[in-house]
């Protein structure tokens, strides 16, 4: 990664733009802080106004006083929200031509040989995370991370996340407004890009599925000469559109003659299995990802790892390395409980798709199946027609319960932001599908679960971040979903004691102690600070620590977090109670001297590597309410006995992995 940096003088000249006299004086001060997001100002930042832009009189005030000390500004922005005259502003005719230009020319810095960009209304960042595993081992790259794909992300990326001579640079681009897209696009300039589909979504701001396309389609203004677009040709849009530039078409459905085309799709467990034939080829691929639909992404990263001119063999090996993981298209084990997670966002088309991926999934007689959904946001004014079509399309889904989750409030602006299942719900009850219900309430979801969900059960959890169904997981199954993947900002709060410090929710009231203020030999956690209750040990908190040589788990803590008291050898012995539910992966590992282990009836979930080279370790107490271990939760760890009830899921266990066992 290296850092790019430019004076006030040198960022006018390449976007050609008069520097007023007014700023003569700070003209040439070399700044590596150069920003389109306010929460990334310091002192001495340069700042591009309108992603952030809002009609409040004091919001420009609020960045001058944060640290920024020069802010380009759009004249119809400046015209439109009239901000104090006094502050900082270079007043810019067209600031988006202009300050693409800028990030181009810094992103030209890095002579990157091939840039790759992906949008679509669907898929975006599961296409990218498959193009980024097939790639990555291959070539000197690098991929955008996580879901950072707005164009002020983007312009990040280029500012601070790049390296000098990269062969690949992926980045993914999202929309949710008209020329989002193309904002991006002209701060890139990419070789090729993929289109996954075009879908009517952000209409609260687009308004029309065209003006959808016309800004999805807007990369290919500022593609680099020989460009290459990839696209979905089973959307009939997208089909029947001239692109101005090469086009290589995959499809599944489609009657066109395709490049690629994915057959044979089956979901085996947890791995997608398919075939795709191009030219006279045809290669056999496994993935790990739930549903069918993930055929269009596998498709689209094959297509560009064949454009970029990776060899089949090679593309089935390193596809092998995409995981999903958190909240996004992740399966977890919940005990014995199996769940189906994909809410960081929604819209109808992956509502229907988990459906038929937890419809799919094989599951034993007599247990069954439920799905959780919030309804799709930002669908603007007609969003009540389109979330009850698809409740009556879903009605004739196989799964034995329906809940649709919602806020209670149902003001227009509640549901843009949140999103609205009661429609879903309707169409429903109109197709006489009467196994669901409407919840509005976090206390409601939370005993639905503890009164309906089973041993054996599958769960699809379905909904955008912002509804915070994840919560109702972590109450019920001491998971840590939504502490480890909260983005809604303004309700982080930091609580301590003389002890810890505490991250906390301040919506839920629970949250993770991530800090401790005194080496002792015994830890002994509390059951809540300040009023918010304790609900897990932070991750890595106690990694290596000399000291510990006892632990008092207390009578709250229900999560140990990943790796949280890995490497502690003062540890001997370790008595875990019931509250606590969820030993995440790596809790103690290389623990080399802990010798007994006693976990009490309420421990439902041992993670990977839990106990990962306890080398000493002679016995384990392992209750009946333990409903999975995952199998390499004791690698390495030798010569042990686990003490458990005859029967149990535990015994079973230890049968499988030639582990001795004991009668409890």
């Amino acid at each position: 990664m290296v850092k790019k940096i430019y004076t006030l003088r040198e960022m006018c000249k390449i976007m050609k733009i008069k520097l007023p006299s007014e700023f003569n004086d700070v003209a040439d001060i070399k700044r590596d802080s150069i920003t389109l997001r306010k929460d990334e100002i310091v002192n001495g930042t340069v700042f591009f106004a309108g992603y952030d832009i809002v009609s409040e009189k004091n919001f420009y005030d609020e960045l001058v006083k944060k640290g920024a000390e020069i802010i380009f500004i759009d004249r119809n922005d400046y015209d439109e929200y009239e901000p104090n005259p006094e502050l900082p502003f270079i007043i810019v005719d067209n600031l988006m031509e202009k300050q693409g230009r800028f990030f181009y020319h810094v992103k030209k810095q890095y002579k990157i040989k091939k840039t790759v960009a992906i949008t679509g209304s669907v898929g975006k960042t599961t296409t990218t995370q498959l193009l980024d595993a097939i790639t990555k081992n291959e070539m000197n790259s690098y991929c955008s991370k996580g879901n950072f794909n707005s164009y002020p992300s983007v312009a990040n990326h280029v500012m601070n996340e790049l390296s000098e001579n990269l062969d690949l640079y992926i980045q993914e681009i999202g929309a949710a407004a008209p020329t989002t897209v193309e904002k991006s696009a002209a701060m890139i300039h990419p070789n090729a890009y993929i289109l996954t589909n075009v879908l009517p979504h952000h209409l609260n701001f687009y308004k029309t599925i065209e003006n959808v396309f016309l800004d999805k389609t807007s990369i290919s203004k500022y593609l680099r000469h020989g460009g290459v677009i990839i696209t979905n040709f089973d959307d009939e849009m997208i089909a029947n559109h001239r692109f101005p530039h090469k086009v290589i078409s995959f499809g599944i459905n489609t009657e066109k003659k395709v490049n690629y085309r994915a057959e044979n799709i089956e979901q085996v467990g947890r791995y997608l299995e398919l075939d795709i034939i191009y030219k006279n080829n045809k290669i056999h691929l496994k993935v790990n990802v739930v549903g069918k639909h993930n055929a269009y992404n596998v498709l689209a990263a094959f297509a560009m790892a064949k454009y970029l001119g990776i060899d089949d063999e090679t593309i089935k090996k390193n596809i092998l390395n995409f995981k999903t993981k958190g909240i996004r298209q992740n399966i977890i084990h919940l005990g014995d409980v199996l769940l189906f997670i994909d809410c960081y966002n929604v819209c109808n088309t992956s509502i229907k798709s988990g459906i038929v991926a937890v419809d799919e999934m094989p599951i034993a007689n007599g247990c069954k199946k439920f799905a959780f959904i919030g309804g799709e946001n930002k669908l603007g004014e007609n969003y009540y027609n389109i979330s009850y079509d698809l409740g009556k399309e879903i009605s004739k889904n196989n799964l034995d319960y329906i809940v649709c989750y919602s806020v209670a409030d149902s003001t227009q602006k509640q549901i843009n932001y949140y999103g609205d299942s009661r429609p879903i719900y309707d169409g429903l009850i109109a197709s006489n599908y009467h196994n669901c219900c409407i919840l509005t309430k976090h206390d409601e979801l939370v005993d639905f679960i503890k009164k309906n969900v089973r041993s054996g059960d599958i769960i699809l959890l379905k909904g955008n971040s912002e509804l915070d169904m994840t919560a109702a997981i972590d109450e019920v199954y001491g998971t840590s979903l939504l502490l480890d993947y909260d983005y809604t900002p303004g309700r982080e709060v930091f609580v301590k004691n003389d002890e810890f410090e505490m991250k906390a929710n301040s919506d839920f009231k629970y949250g993770s102690i991530d800090k401790y203020f005194h080496e002792k030999e015994e830890v002994v956690f509390p059951s809540e600070i300040d009023g918010y209750k304790v609900h897990r040990v932070g991750k890595r908190l106690y990694r290596k620590n000399e000291n510990i040589k006892q632990i008092d788990f207390g009578k709250s803590l229900v999560n140990i977090g990943f790796a949280a008291f890995a490497w502690c050898q003062g540890l001997t012995e370790l008595d875990i109670p019931g509250n606590v539910k969820w030993i995440s992966d790596s809790a103690f590992a290389e623990c080399h001297n802990i010798e007994k282990i006693r976990l009490n009836e309420g421990v439902i979930n041992i993670g990977k590597n839990a106990f990962y080279n306890n080398e000493s370790l002679k016995i384990i107490y392992i209750p009946d309410s333990v409903k999975y271990i995952d199998e390499n939760a004791f690698a390495k760890t030798y010569d042990f006995t686990i003490v458990c009830n005859k029967g149990s899921y535990a015994e079973k266990y230890a049968k499988q992995h030639n582990i001795k066992t004991k009668e409890s």
